[in-house]
């Protein structure tokens, strides 16, 4: 390179950052001369210095966010090149003056993606693992089911009372029976499922025993297939809740459901008379309980016979598996399992 007045700044470049703009633009196009050395030098100079100089050869004002330096000194270069050869043409090959397309960052392609649908299937069609309906068939009501029927269905099998024909937004178990097979009885079983409350007011149910020549105690019948089922389950279930409840309300619901469920029995007049006693104890201190929440949200522990009331029910579960188990017979007289030690 020939000595020129730049000949003191490509010895110290980090003078160069006290020049002018136009000084700077002046220095580039002396540092062009030798490009080898051109970016090892310019270097020095800061990021904004370097887009000021290229802004003002290309008298443009913009700011080329997400553009590496390296980047701008090369745009930078060759944009000197092709003034200093006149004409829009350098000595070089080199290509159009740089715009806001040439140096904007690379972007990521959008990946395609294809659904493809599968052949139908019965009544549905079956679409990346999820079961669209057909026109023969529409979706549950039910938020939390969602499961296809066909116009024929007056209510869905799989969350719907077989009663009343209705669901419960938030479902419980245990306030629901449930038609199923086991291996005592050899008949088949639909699978419907009733709310508790509804086979109580059904009579074809033979809970509460209205009328019926036949009575299936400690069961009941299924209303849809007639059935015979299980009712002792559900019955300690209402019990099992109530022995652990904090909530007032919840403790005389249990007491009252688990109350009703064996009041036409004559098999477990045992178990019973054990429930029995532990509502009618709810109802003397808080009055008739009608099996409405009408006692308020109040708590447990304050009741004066709430510990009394859950200890009956421990005994009442505790009963009913001796029975299960062999070692008690169905029908003893009440104060051979202990009703002093409860009552």
């Amino acid at each position: 390179m020939d000595p020129s007045p730049y000949s003191g700044l490509i010895a110290d470049p980090a003078k160069c950052r006290l020049l002018s703009v136009d000084a700077k633009r002046k220095f580039v196009r002396e540092l062009s001369k030798c490009p080898d050395r051109a970016l090892v030098l310019l270097h020095e100079l800061t990021r904004r210095d370097i887009i000021q100089i290229f802004c003002s050869e290309l008298c443009q004002n913009r700011k080329y966010e997400g553009v590496s330096k390296q980047r701008i000194l090369h745009y930078l270069f060759r944009a000197v090149n092709e003034k200093s050869c006149g004409h829009g043409k350098s000595m070089k090959k080199s290509g159009p003056e740089p715009n806001s397309s040439d140096i904007q960052l690379p972007y990521k392609r959008q990946k395609k993606i294809i659904v493809q649908a599968l052949p139908a299937i019965g009544s549905t069609l079956v679409t990346a693992g999820i079961r669209v309906p057909t026109n023969n068939a529409h979706l549950c009501k039910n938020s939390a089911c969602r499961a296809s029927l066909v116009p024929a269905d007056k209510f869905c099998k799989h969350c719907s009372c077989c009663i009343c024909f209705k669901y419960d937004d938030n479902k419980d178990p245990s306030l629901w029976l449930s038609c199923n097979s086991d291996q005592f009885l050899q008949e088949e079983s639909c699978g419907f499922s009733c709310h508790l409350e509804c086979a109580f007011r059904d009579e074809r149910s033979g809970i509460l025993q209205n009328g019926q020549s036949k009575k299936p105690d400690g069961g009941y019948y299924c209303t849809h297939c007639g059935k015979q089922n299980d009712l002792l389950g559900c019955w300690k279930k209402q019990l099992l809740i109530a022995k652990d409840a904090r909530r007032l309300d919840v403790l005389c619901h249990r007491i009252f459901l688990s109350h009703k469920i064996l009041i036409s029995t004559q098999k477990y007049v045992v178990l019973h008379e054990i429930v029995d006693a532990a509502l009618k104890k709810l109802e003397g201190e808080l009055g008739p309980i009608t099996g409405h929440p009408d006692k308020g949200r109040g708590i447990v522990g304050p009741l004066a016979v709430g510990a009394k009331v859950q200890k009956l029910c421990t005994h009442a579960i505790e009963t009913l598996e001796s029975m299960l188990n062999g070692t008690l017979t169905a029908d003893p007289p009440i104060q051979s399992v202990g009703r002093s030690n409860y009552w």
